[in-house]
């Protein structure tokens, strides 16, 4: 993960996968193709903060959620 302060932008390279996303955006941006999430990065006392679900599933993941124990699974 690469973090320009500069354009508030955080670039994240897997497996020939580009996606970047800019802090106060909803828009992922993957290998140049846009796409809307359905929240936005941001910054929380002063950590960067990016929808797991969109980011990941961008860059080929599956995620799961398990409603009984609230948890996160991604593969």
């Amino acid at each position: 993960m690469v973090w320009d302060e500069a354009t508030r932008q955080v670039t994240i390279i897997k497996d020939g996968q580009v996606a970047q996303l800019t802090i106060g955006s909803n828009i992922l941006t993957l290998n140049g193709a846009k796409i809307t999430m359905d929240t936005k990065a941001k910054v929380v006392n002063g950590r960067t903060v990016l929808p797991l679900r969109a980011v990941a599933t961008a860059l080929g993941a599956n995620v799961a959620w398990n409603e009984a124990d609230q948890t996160v699974t991604v593969k």
